[in-house]
């Protein structure tokens, strides 16, 4: 009969070491969805804005509320 050793020590250290990768990657998608937001808040309209109760000048603050939160 043969056994069979798995070693799970390597499991969080391969873990540990993507660990930046996706951190870097989470970044990336959330900046992405931050210039979205603020690239189609600016397309509306004044009055669409107005209607939104925003102003010009809070476009960046509200996006950047909407996608890393407050």
């Amino acid at each position: 009969m043969s056994t069979f050793a798995t070693n799970t020590t390597a499991v969080p250290a391969l873990s540990n070491l993507f660990t930046p990768v996706f951190s870097a990657i989470e970044a990336a998608v959330q900046y992405r969805a931050y210039r979205k937001t603020v690239s189609e808040l600016n397309n509306l309209s004044s009055k669409e804005l107005d209607d939104l109760g925003l102003n010009r000048s809070a476009i960046k603050s509200v996006a950047m509320e909407a996608v890393y939160g407050a």
